[in-house]
C-alpha cells in the first residue's frame, strides 16, 4: 500500500470514530430522559453518571480539522438527469422525445398531386422538369425529363415550377427556356390532377438564298421554291437573283430554277440562326438528282442522322446534321455519302448520271424511347408510409372524384357504315366552336382524343359518304363515346369514278348539253384530254380504254396519248345526243423522230406498303408552280411532258405528298408514291 493510501485510511478511521462517539453520547442521553419520564420512583443502585455537557470534570472533545482534496471524495452525487437511476417502467428523455415525434408524424395528413405537361396546340405530351417548393421556400420534390409526375405530400400550399426540355439538342444556339409556375393546394386524402400547358418558344430562323450562273459566276435571276420534307410549299419568290425567308426551325427543300437551269438541295434552319446558301445554276440535263433517306431497321420509320455528301476527292457538297432525308442536284460524276446514325456510321459510293435520279436508303437501329417513370424524391417529411384497406379504398374513391383543377376527358369516336354497321375508314376532326383545329386522326375507323372540358365541333368524313358534323359538350369527370353512322349521298352517281369528269358539270344558265364517248380501237389503256375551243382543259382521264363525258354543246378538241404519241381530233357535241369518237391503234404505231423539242412520258404509280395499287388524285406542276396536268381517282397516271423538271403531287384521303422528277425526251420516267394509310 502506498504512503498516500495509508494516510487516507487513517483519516477515514478517525472520522468514523468521531461519528461513533457522538452517536453513543446521543443514545445515552436519550435513554436517561426516557428513564426519568417513564418511572415515578427512582431506585439508585449506583451513583448517576454526570452528563457530558454539564459535567465540569468531562473534558470537551473537538473534532479535528481535516482538509480533504475534492479528488479524494467519492463521486456519489449524479451529475446529470440521464444518470439518475430509472424506476421500473420509467422512459428516458430520448425515448419520450421519439414517441412525441412519432405521434406528431401520425397526426400529419397527406394528399396526392399528379402533374402532366402538354403542348396546347396539338395536346401532345412534352418532357419537362417539375420542381415542388413548400411555403418555407424549400424544395421538397423534383422530377426531371418526364412528361408527368406524381407526389404524396403533407397538406398545404405548394409552388410548382415546370420547365420545358429544349426540343432540339442538336441546335448550337441557346434559346430561352419555357417555364411556368403555379400555386397548388394539397388536400387531405385527395388526388388532384393538374395539366400544365407549355407553349414552345418561337423558333424562327433566317434563310438567305442567291443564284449564280455556273459558267460566268454572275448573279442570275431565278425562281425560288421553299418546301417542307412532306412536299408542302411554304414560300416562293419569282424572277429574283437573291431573296430572304423567315422560316420556322426545321429541314427544308429549296429549289432554284431559271429556264432549263436548276438546282435543289436540303437546308436546315436553326432557331434564331441565319443560313446563307448560294446556288450555282447549270443546264438541268447535265445534272442528276440524289435522294438520301434514313430509316429504322425494324419499323422503317424515319431516323435522325448526320449526312455528308462529298466528291471522291473529299470536297464537301452538302453537310447536314439531325435530318432524316436530303435531296440535292449534282453534276455527273462519282460521289461519297457518309451517314452517321444514333449508334453507328455507314458509307456508300454512288455514280450520278445526268438526267437520272439516284435514291439511297440507310438503315440504323433507332434509339429506344425513354420509359417515363416517377423518379420522385421527397425530402420534406421522412415517415414510414402506412397502408391499409381503408386507405386504398379512399384513394380509389378520390381518383373517381372530379379533381379540383380541370382534367382531360377521354372522347372516343367510332365510324360505321349506315347499312351493315361495319367499321368504316374515315377522317376525324376536332375543332373549337369558332373553327380552330384542335386534333385530327386520318383514315381510321375509330379515334380517341383527350380534351379539356368544354364545347367542341366534331367532323367525320369518309369517301362516298355524307359528312357528319356534330357539336359535343364535354363535361368534367366523364368519358364520352359517340358512334357515327355514315350513309351514301341520296343522289349518288351511277357512273364509274374513273369515267367521271375532272370537275362536276355546272349549268347555272340551263345551257343545253350532250354526251361524248371516246375510245381506243382495239381497246388499249390510253390517256384522253378534252379541251374547249380556247384550249382550256375540261376533262382528263389516264390509263383507260374509253370514257363517257357529259358536256355543254359546242366544239371540243380531244387528244389521245398512247405509246408516247399523241393524236388530236375536233368534235362537236349536240344537244341531247351522244357523239362517238374513236381512235385507231394503227395511227400510234408510226416511227417517231426524236428531236430536241420531243417530249417525255411520266408514269406515276400509287401503291401501299404491300405494293397494292391505291386510287388517288395526281397533279403535275411546272417549274413556275402552274398546273399542267391532272389525273383523278387513278392508281397509275401517264403524262406527256416537256423534258424539264416537273413536280408531281398526290392526294389520298387527306394524305398528300410531292416529288420533283426530271423528264427525259423520248423516254418514260417511272415514279412511285408509297402511301401508308394507317400511319
Amino acid at each position: 500500500m502506498s504512503r498516500s493510501g495509508g494516510f487516507g485510511q487513517m483519516i477515514k478511521g478517525v472520522f468514523i470514530g468521531i461519528i461513533l462517539i457522538l452517536a453513543v453520547i446521543g443514545t445515552m442521553s436519550i435513554l436517561e430522559k426516557n428513564d426519568d419520564n417513564g418511572s415515578n420512583t427512582t431506585t439508585s443502585m449506583a451513583p448517576a453518571e454526570p452528563s457530558l455537557e454539564t459535567s465540569p470534570t468531562t473534558p470537551e472533545i473537538k473534532a479535528p480539522e481535516i482538509n480533504i482534496a475534492p479528488a479524494t471524495i467519492p463521486n456519489t452525487i449524479p451529475n446529470s438527469v440521464d444518470n439518475i437511476p430509472k424506476l421500473e417502467g420509467e422512459k428516458t428523455a430520448a425515448e419520450i422525445k421519439q414517441i412525441e415525434a412519432e405521434k406528431q408524424a401520425k397526426e400529419i395528413k397527406y394528399g396526392t398531386i399528379k402533374l402532366s405537361s402538354i403542348n396546347p396546340e396539338n395536346k401532345q405530351n412534352l418532357k419537362a422538369n417539375f420542381v415542388v417548393i413548400n411555403s418555407k421556400n424549400m424544395k421538397v420534390a423534383e422530377t426531371l425529363n418526364s412528361s408527368n409526375a406524381s407526389y404524396r405530400l403533407p397538406i398545404g400550399r405548394y409552388k410548382v415550377i415546370t420547365t420545358l426540355i429544349k426540343p432540339s439538342e442538336s441546335s448550337t444556339r441557346k434559346t430561352s427556356p419555357v417555364q411556368t409556375s403555379q400555386i397548388i393546394t394539397v388536400n387531405a386524402d385527395k388526388i388532384a390532377t393538374h395539366v400544365i400547358e407549355l407553349e414552345a418558344p418561337s423558333t424562327i430562323g433566317v434563310l438567305q438564298v442567291s443564284s449564280t450562273n455556273s459558267k460566268t459566276k454572275q448573279a442570275m435571276k431565278a425562281n425560288f421554291i421553299i418546301q417542307r420534307e412532306n412536299g408542302e410549299t411554304v414560300a416562293t419568290r419569282k424572277n429574283v437573283a437573291r431573296s430572304l425567308f423567315k422560316l420556322k426551325a426545321g429541314s427544308y427543300k429549296v429549289t432554284v430554277s431559271s429556264g432549263n437551269n436548276s438546282d435543289f438541295r436540303t437546308i436546315v434552319v436553326e432557331p434564331g440562326g441565319s443560313v446563307s446558301e448560294v446556288f450555282s445554276l447549270q443546264e438541268s440535263f447535265l445534272q442528276g438528282r440524289v435522294l438520301v433517306r434514313v430509316f429504322d431497321t425494324k419499323s422503317s420509320k424515319p431516323v435522325v442522322a448526320d449526312i455528308v455528301i462529298s466528291s471522291m476527292a473529299g470536297k464537301v457538297m452538302q453537310e447536314l446534321k439531325s435530318v432524316s432525308q436530303t435531296e440535292i442536284a449534282l453534276a455527273e460524276g462519282n460521289y461519297k455519302i457518309i451517314v452517321t446514325g444514333p449508334k453507328s456510321r455507314s458509307q456508300k459510293n454512288i455514280r450520278v448520271v445526268a438526267g437520272q435520279p439516284v435514291s439511297e436508303i440507310f438503315r440504323f437501329d433507332a434509339p429506344k424511347e425513354t420509359q417515363i417513370t416517377d423518379n420522385t424524391k421527397i425530402t420534406a417529411v421522412k415517415t414510414k408510409p402506412t397502408t391499409s384497406a381503408r386507405n386504398n379504398t379512399n384513394d380509389t374513391k378520390e381518383t373517381q372524384n372530379t379533381p379540383a383543377e380541370p382534367t382531360l376527358v377521354s372522347l372516343r369516336l367510332y365510324a360505321q357504315n349506315n347499312g351493315d354497321k361495319k367499321p368504316l375508314k374515315s377522317n376525324f376532326y376536332i375543332q373549337t366552336p369558332n373553327g380552330k383545329n384542335i386534333a385530327k386522326k386520318i383514315y381510321v375507323d375509330n379515334a380517341e382524343f383527350n380534351l379539356k372540358p368544354g364545347k367542341y365541333k366534331v367532323t367525320i368524313r369518309s369517301k362516298n359518304r355524307k359528312n357528319i358534323v356534330k357539336n359535343i359538350d364535354i363535361k368534367s369527370g366523364q368519358s364520352l363515346k359517340e358512334v357515327f353512322m355514315l350513309q351514301k349521298p341520296t343522289a349518288e352517281r351511277t357512273a364509274s369514278p374513273t369515267l367521271a369528269p375532272l370537275k362536276p358539270a355546272k349549268n347555272p344558265k340551263n345551257i343545253p348539253n350532250g354526251f361524248l364517248n371516246v375510245a381506243m380501237q382495239p381497246a388499249r389503256n390510253t390517256h384522253f384530254i378534252i379541251a374547249n375551243r380556247v384550249g382550256k382543259k375540261i376533262v382528263e382521264l389516264t390509263s383507260v380504254p374509253s370514257g363517257k363525258f357529259k358536256l355543254d354543246t359546242g366544239v371540243y378538241t380531244v387528244t389521245a396519248i398512247y405509246n408516247n404519241q399523241r393524236r388530236k381530233k375536233t368534235i362537236q357535241v349536240h344537244q341531247g345526243k351522244t357523239t362517238h369518237l374513236n381512235f385507231k391503234l394503227g395511227d400510234f404505231q408510226t416511227k417517231r423522230v426524236v428531236s430536241n423539242t420531243a417530249k417525255g412520258v411520266l408514269r406515276s404509280r400509287i401503291v401501299d406498303n404491300a405494293g397494292r395499287p391505291l386510287r388517288a388524285n395526281l397533279t403535275v406542276t411546272n417549274q413556275r408552280g402552274q398546273v399542267v396536268s391532272r389525273a383523278n381517282n387513278v392508281s397509275v397516271g401517264l403524262f406527256d411532258l416537256p423534258p424539264v423538271p416537273h413536280t408531281i403531287i398526290v392526294n389520298y384521303r387527306g394524305l398528300s405528298g410531292s416529288e420533283k422528277v426530271n423528264i427525259t425526251a423520248g423516254k418514260t420516267t417511272v415514279q412511285t408514291f408509297t402511301i401508308s394509310p394507317n400511319n
